[in-house]
């Protein structure tokens, strides 16, 4: 608590007045413990939206600003991925096209498509062989990160996902992890298609981390920092290093 009152007196002293309930609040959240998240937010709350309220509009107009799907033609991504998975194996390939329906924010290969731009601007990369094969990561990225989907809603029971009803409700829960597998199974031929062991090596670290994570949220630990570490620890694992190595 000491350590949190003091990041909050040393940041509030070089921020704005105008600017400081959003960002305070932001911060604090981000060095609480999971426990207090949601207590911090509730309490929070109003002084977050009448901060937000202060901040003044943008005076580009809606025609000038391009969505983030169609910069990067992401709408496009869910087809591709499609055809990636059609299986003679009816139910299989529904189960596993399921959660692509375009409805998900893309945010992961939205990054990964982002940073590749950046690079590219930056080395005055043009090779379309090169581009095709950074929007492959950026499809595997996705369907990794589905493919996860499937079975945590396994471990975690759940009964819906993205506003429908969960694979494991629909059908079961040994269909859901055997389509997980299966997704996880064809975006492995992707990235092997890569032809860059570099790659495969740098890819192949996010599986290892899913796992590692899955079972870090299973631990529990008696000391209060050592929880906070294991909580960092395992969102690296199970959120952070799917990004990051794909931007890699």
């Amino acid at each position: 608590m000491k350590r949190l009152r003091l990041l909050s007196n040393l940041f509030q002293s070089s921020v704005p007045t105008t600017t400081r309930t959003t960002i305070t609040t932001n911060h604090l959240l981000s060095f609480s413990p999971p426990g207090r998240c949601s207590l911090l937010g509730r309490q929070a709350g109003l002084h977050q939206d009448a901060a937000v309220r202060r901040i003044p509009e943008t005076t580009s107009s809606p025609s000038e600003i391009k969505p983030l799907a169609a910069s990067h033609n992401l709408g496009a991504m869910v087809g591709e991925i499609h055809n990636h998975l059609v299986n003679d194996e009816q139910n299989l390939q529904e189960m596993s096209t399921y959660y692509f329906d375009g409805q998900g924010k893309a945010v992961r290969p939205a990054l990964t498509l982002i940073m590749a731009g950046a690079v590219n601007a930056h080395l005055k990369v043009t090779d379309p062989h090169v581009l095709a094969l950074q929007r492959q990561i950026a499809l595997i990225c996705e369907m990794w990160h589905t493919s996860s989907l499937l079975h945590d809603d396994v471990i975690d029971h759940a009964e819906t996902r993205r506003g429908k009803m969960s694979v494991n409700c629909r059908w079961t829960a040994a269909r859901s992890i055997f389509a997980g597998d299966f997704i996880l199974g064809i975006s492995a031929k992707l990235l092997a298609q890569t032809k860059n062991p570099d790659v495969v090596v740098c890819m192949s670290q996010i599986l290892s981390d899913l796992v590692n994570g899955e079972f870090q949220q299973m631990a529990s630990r008696s000391d209060r920092e050592d929880r906070f570490q294991l909580y960092l620890d395992k969102t690296f694992n199970k959120t952070a290093s799917l990004m990051t190595y794909s931007c890699q």
